[in-house]
């Protein structure tokens, strides 16, 4: 791994912002996800949990509904739209977790 270099050419587009663009254009169904209406369900769990909140101030992260959340994702799974991956939620929680 250590002689791997950047590409100057990718699909006959070449200079780093063509290859950029290219790159992003070929991947960016990565973040498509594969079941149409996959995220309706987390969809209706949040509408229900920000229903059931609470009208006064409370705490800016709720550790407990947070935990929960994220024992439900699924490993190894693509990014949702925002490109976000189930690890690294898990991970960022259990380092949070920690503090």
């Amino acid at each position: 791994m250590q002689n791997l270099k950047p590409t100057g050419v990718l699909n006959g587009k070449s200079g780093e912002n063509n290859v950029r663009a290219e790159f992003t254009y070929y991947y960016k169904s990565v973040f498509q996800p594969i079941t149409q209406n996959a995220d309706a369900p987390y969809k209706v769990d949040v509408e229900n949990l920000l229903r059931l909140a609470p009208v006064e101030p409370c705490p800016l992260v709720d550790l407990e509904i947070m935990n929960n959340c994220v024992s439900n994702l699924r490993n190894d799974k693509a990014p949702g739209h925002d490109g976000i991956s189930g690890m690294l939620v898990f991970i960022s929680v259990f380092y949070l977790m920690q503090c």
